[in-house]
């Protein structure tokens, strides 16, 4: 199975039931069963179920993605090897295994089968089987806690599940299989509830009994309520990946449904928690969204009244939002269950997200919070500008990282200090880098230069001695003391560019007079810079004289390099130096051309020269800027290195239309897995083909360079069809 059967379903897609039965039947055996390997239509499944033949049907019973109503069909069929692919299959329920081995015909594969495992989760469903020898063997083969078969309580399989140390607990399914909870009554369920409430069972337990398909509603979003005794530490409590599977489990089976997570389970904190961690195509995150804009809508009061309220909250969600509508005041302490907040702000939009964190106090208190849990973009921005607390601000930086949406709201601030904490602690940009170095301000409209502190002094001096990256900051320092040190370069750490560019910023400062002190002193051991720095003194505009001393030496650093590295792309970078570079044909590192692809004020010009020079490393970067970069990329790819992730960012950007990418896009079977409808002329081409024209597509397909006009019109010359 390639991505290639992927796109050949996208292509099926377009058939009527009539039609896709045809070409199904037609199809080469190898092909259509890679179909049935993939999460197959529902019309194909009907096909394999009605009309394919048994060797359809094992395939589609090995599938572990087909649903249980499935697996049940596909029993009824009474087919000796699908029956075992049926009866091992995971999604195939014990009480369901338990109605094989317990009806009157027992296939023989399936007997055979039990008569040689030994395995707990096929055998127990087998305890009480019609055939006495399966019977038999099942009884010798499975036992219990301490080796003692229990008698089927849920008060039994609460303690085998909850007083063995969850590291020790293995085949969950086995355990629950040797129950019969399809014969439980509501109070048993209620049992095994309220034993759950009274001391948690591990998060796979209680997978493992949702999963047993008889599950009520009730008992089921009672498991949801993920209280695992202590956390694992503040705001770390999150949904296990168990608890997570363990709903999309009882939302896939129908136990539960969105409607039910917000309106009936309880312990609302952890119930958003988890909502908050199921795949969007659940659909409870799109409700809960509706659902917090009826009840909060844009008013600030009451989010600050939903933040109040989470603590220890042990109502539904819809109770929670209920409650909300009434005034109540936030505490200065954090609390875990407010863990899910900065995900909420989520939901509510930037706009509103800024206006609720700017409530007094409540900033400082959902920061830490937001920054552990990941929380969106706009979410932690709007709360960092709410912070005003200076050791706080000093901490953030900190633990800033590389998230600009922690260090851009920070460096807005134009507190010296802070800057400097976000330049130390913090993976910033370069281009940021050398901003705060060089004390230029970030807030809007402001314009005096910021003051270097001791702490970033040190810190650039250090880099300079000690030989690291922090080096290549020091030529646009703010302080005359490091440029002074970057000039002379002792160590000879520098390029001769970079020690004229620290002599540069001395005169634009007024220094002058320290340039004269280390030429007079015979400082510099670089003689080439010795040299220059002298010439600068005599000349009539000392600054103009050194920015073209300054181009002159990148060009022929640049020469001399085997390749372009990208700690020589600065702020000062000229576009005519790039352009000499790629028309003298000189390699770039892949550093350096992600650098240069990724400015947002790279030329045209130059970003398509970058493309047509190495089209396969900066394709990635550049097809998406504008149809003509679109264009050159698919002209100029191999076929074989356009992905559909690419031609997908190319539509999203607008670079392409839908017209263009089935009228350019290649390769065929990249067009296709982006996932697009494919337009009503092709379409049309396609229906009219015979079911032999639809064999020769899925052959070619894989390896087919060109377009899908081109494929099409290539299966209709192949076949004998009339072309357009």
């Amino acid at each position: 199975m390639t991505l290639a059967t992927t796109a050949f379903a996208t292509l099926l897609g377009s058939l009527a039931p009539a039609e896709l039965a045809e070409v199904l039947a037609r199809l080469p055996a190898d092909i259509r069963r890679d179909l049935l390997r993939l999460r197959p239509s529902a019309d194909v499944v009907a096909w394999a179920l009605e009309t394919g033949s048994a060797e359809d049907r094992l395939v589609l019973a090995e599938n572990p993605g087909v649903g249980r109503q499935v697996l049940r069909r596909l029993l009824e069929r009474a087919e000796p090897r699908v029956a075992v692919a049926v009866y091992v299959h995971p999604e195939f329920t014990a009480a369901d295994r338990r109605t094989v081995c317990e009806a009157d015909d027992l296939p023989g594969t399936v007997r055979e089968l039990l008569l040689t495992t030994r395995s707990r989760k096929l055998l127990a469903p087998a305890l009480r089987a019609s055939d006495p020898e399966v019977a038999a063997h099942a009884g010798r083969s499975i036992g219990g806690p301490k080796k003692r078969r229990p008698e089927g309580r849920p008060a039994e399989l609460y303690a085998w599940m909850a007083q063995t140390p969850h590291a020790r607990i293995r085949h969950l399914r086995g355990r629950v299989a040797l129950f019969r909870p399809e014969d439980w009554s509501v109070s048993d369920w209620r049992e095994l509830v309220e034993l759950h409430h009274r001391h948690p069972m591990a998060d796979t337990a209680c997978r493992a009994v949702v999963e047993s398909g008889v599950c009520p509603k009730e008992a089921a979003l009672a498991f949801l309520d993920c209280r695992q005794g202590k956390a694992l530490g503040h705001f770390s409590r999150q949904p296990t990946t168990a608890m997570v599977d363990t709903a999309v489990t009882a939302l896939r089976a129908g136990l539960i449904d969105a409607a039910d997570l917000l309106h009936r389970a309880q312990g609302a904190p952890r119930i958003l928690e988890l909502i908050m961690a199921l795949p969007r195509n659940s659909g409870a995150g799109e409700a809960l969204r509706t659902l917090l804009h009826e009840h909060l809508g844009e008013n600030p009061a009451r989010w600050v009244s939903l933040f109040a309220l989470l603590p220890g909250f042990t109502g539904t969600v819809g109770a929670l939002l209920e409650a909300a509508q009434e005034p109540a005041t936030a505490t200065a302490e954090l609390h875990e269950d407010q863990a899910s907040f900065p995900h909420l702000l989520g939901l509510a939009g930037p706009k509103n997200a800024r206006a609720i964190v700017s409530a007094p106090g409540l900033a400082d208190v959902v920061y830490p919070v937001s920054a552990a849990g990941w929380a969106p973009g706009h979410v932690v921005e709007a709360v960092v500008d709410e912070i005003t607390d200076e050791r706080e601000l000093l901490r953030i930086a900190g633990e800033a990282k590389s998230r600009p949406e922690v260090y851009l709201p920070l460096l807005s601030r134009d507190d010296p200090d802070v800057n400097a904490a976000v330049l130390i602690h913090s993976s910033v940009p370069g281009v940021i880098a050398r901003r705060v170095v060089a004390g230029v301000p970030f807030g809007p409209g402001r314009r005096k230069t910021l003051r270097t502190t001791r702490r970033l002094t040190s810190h650039l001096i250090s880099g300079l001695n000690k030989n690291i990256e922090t080096k290549h900051l020091t030529p646009y320092a703010n302080d005359a003391g490091v440029l002074a040190e970057a000039v002379l370069d002792v160590r000879d750490r520098l390029r001769d560019s970079e020690q004229l560019t620290a002599a540069a910023s001395l005169v634009r400062t007024g220094r002058v007079d320290i340039l004269r002190d280390v030429i007079a002193n015979g400082q510099i051991q670089n003689v080439p810079v010795s040299l220059t720095v002298s010439d600068v003194l005599r000349a009539a505009d000392p600054a103009a004289f050194l920015d073209a001393r300054i181009t002159e030496a990148r060009r022929h650093e640049c020469v001399e390099g085997v390749e372009l590295n990208a700690d020589a792309l600065d702020d000062f970078l000229e576009w005519d130096w790039i352009r000499e570079a790629l028309a003298d044909g000189r390699p770039f590192s892949g550093a350096a051309l992600r650098d240069l692809c990724t400015r947002p004020h790279c030329p045209d010009d130059v970003s398509l020269a970058l493309l047509r020079a190495d089209p396969t490393r900066t394709a990635t970067w550049l097809a998406h800027r504008s149809p003509e970069h679109a264009r050159s990329a698919l002209a100029l790819l191999p076929g074989d290195q356009v992905s559909a992730a690419l031609l997908e960012d190319c539509v999203k950007s607008g670079a392409l239309t839908l017209t263009d990418l089935f009228a350019l896009g290649r390769p065929a079977e990249a067009v296709l897995r982006t996932g697009h409808p494919v337009p009503a002329d092709l379409v049309a081409d396609l229906v009219s083909a015979t079911a032999d024209a639809w064999a020769v597509v899925a052959r070619l397909l894989a390896d087919f360079p060109g377009t899908l006009r081109e494929l099409i019109d290539t299966v209709k010359a192949i076949t004998g069809l009339p072309a357009d």
